[in-house]
């Protein structure tokens, strides 16, 4: 009897099926685990020890101040929301060490890597092609136009060719058309506009002509920045102070003809002195509109554009010290957001205000002001002359330099208002004239700052 009742069993647990074997031992594993009525594991108070640990943040003990420091860093990201409303509340050490904790925590670049050659003495200006295989920079000392191959992996730049004539002397911007196949650069010293072919396979640049006068133009003054048409059939260059015709800055046209040579389309001397050392140009990234930053009226200007002809006209100007406008003083760099939504400024350079402004884009086309952040009046750090600024493919970030201080502003951005949070300050050396041009990799992964004194490129990844 006693083997046909255990041959019985052995039959019965042969007959379940795996799966279901498998469950029970889980369902006899999870029963043996007690129940939450059954912890005695007493829940978190997090709001208390964040609270208590800001508390002890100016303690007479320098240790203990150190220490509760530290305990709310290992906090991480559980803790960042209550840090971020304590701060405004605080005052003194207390302060200081949230907002020093804060930062770490809203760190967005390292640096990485810094390119110092002699082709780049003086470089302002840093541009990458779409594909992120090459990177071209001007430098105005040396009077080149360098062009890099590029690592995507690794970011890393290494020197393929540099072009220096006299067309080149004074070199302090360098663009590339959105088709990829022009690259332009302008030359204060020489006056000139110098286009060149670019091969796309290999980078190499191709000179095809500098421009000093085009038919029915007159002489170019001052040219400093540079800007293609969508299309990449036109060329804009900012003149900031248009030789002979009667105006103190001018927006030059140029049809780009097949063989390589630029026809004087129209200049544009603007309304009001809008364009008086005008410095910073962008397209609209939908609208037949651009936006052109004027330093010396601290002047914002929306120009209409006629993709078809290049004909152009002022639609808007933005003044600074009018309609709640107050950092657009020596306004230098413009740029817009990838959905083309907000606009945003840098100023101080040479003067005016250390400020970087977020301006919102009605279905219009015009601007008004949201949101301005003013050294000195405002969270940014040390930001001194800004420059350039540039917004992050993905939206999340602005970074504008500022050359006086030798330092990189970065910002987190909100996509939904625009508005801007100073997050971090990154020095690149102690030069009277630090960060200059800045441009970011096609996929967001780095970012690279001319730094003109230091004759290099500094190379920085983004977390």
């Amino acid at each position: 009897m006693r083997q046909i009742f255990l041959f019985a069993v052995i039959s019965t647990l042969l007959a379940v099926p795996m799966g279901t074997w498998h469950s029970s031992r889980i369902f006899a594993q999870e029963a043996a685990q007690p129940t939450a009525e059954q912890s005695t594991a007493p829940p978190i108070d997090l709001d208390g020890q964040v609270g208590e640990l800001i508390d002890q943040l100016d303690a007479d003990s320098f240790q203990i101040r150190n220490q509760s420091e530290i305990e709310l860093r290992k906090l991480g990201g559980d803790a960042i929301a209550m840090l971020r409303k304590a701060v405004d509340k605080q005052t003194g050490e207390r302060r200081l060490r949230l907002l020093r904790i804060l930062q770490e925590f809203d760190r967005s670049v390292r640096l990485i890597d810094t390119v110092k050659r002699p082709e780049l003495d003086c470089v302002t200006s840093v541009t990458i092609s779409d594909d992120g295989l090459f990177l071209y920079a001007a430098a105005w000392k040396a009077r080149t136009v360098s062009v890099f191959s590029r690592s995507i992996d690794t970011g890393r730049l290494d020197l393929i060719e540099a072009h220096s004539d006299g067309g080149l002397d004074g070199a302090i911007s360098v663009r590339i058309s959105p088709d990829g196949n022009w690259v332009a650069a302008t030359s204060i010293r020489a006056r000139s506009v110098v286009l060149f072919r670019r091969d796309q396979a290999t980078g190499k640049l191709t000179k095809l002509q500098a421009t000093k006068l085009a038919a029915k133009s007159s002489a170019l003054a001052f040219p400093v920045e540079v800007a293609f048409s969508p299309d990449s059939r036109f060329l804009l260059v900012l003149d900031s102070a248009a030789m002979g015709h009667g105006v103190p800055g001018a927006v030059v046209v140029y049809r780009l003809l097949d063989d390589g040579r630029m026809q004087w389309t129209e200049t544009n001397g603007g309304q009001q002195a809008c364009f008086t050392n005008a410095r910073g140009i962008v397209f609209h990234p939908q609208r037949n509109e651009f936006y052109v930053a004027a330093a010396d009226p601290g002047m914002l200007s929306v120009v209409a554009w006629e993709p078809q002809t290049g004909f152009t006209f002022v639609k808007q100007i933005v003044r600074d010290e009018q309609f709640g406008v107050k950092g657009l003083s020596g306004v230098m760099s413009v740029a817009t957001s990838s959905d083309g939504r907000f606009v945003y400024t840098s100023s101080g350079r040479f003067h005016g205000d250390n400020a970087v402004g977020v301006f919102g884009v009605a279905t219009d086309g015009a601007l008004s002001v949201i949101q301005e952040v003013i050294a000195g009046r405002d969270l940014i750090g040390q930001f001194l002359g800004g420059n350039e600024l540039a917004v992050s493919g993905d939206g999340e970030n602005v970074y504008a330099t500022a050359t006086m201080s030798s330092t990189l502003a970065g910002f987190a951005r909100d996509s939904q208002t625009g508005e801007l949070r100073h997050i971090e300050t990154v020095a690149l050396g102690r030069n009277k004239l630090g960060p200059a041009g800045i441009c970011l990799s096609p996929d967001g992964h780095f970012i690279y700052v001319a730094v003109e004194e230091q004759a290099s490129i500094a190379i920085l990844q983004r977390e």
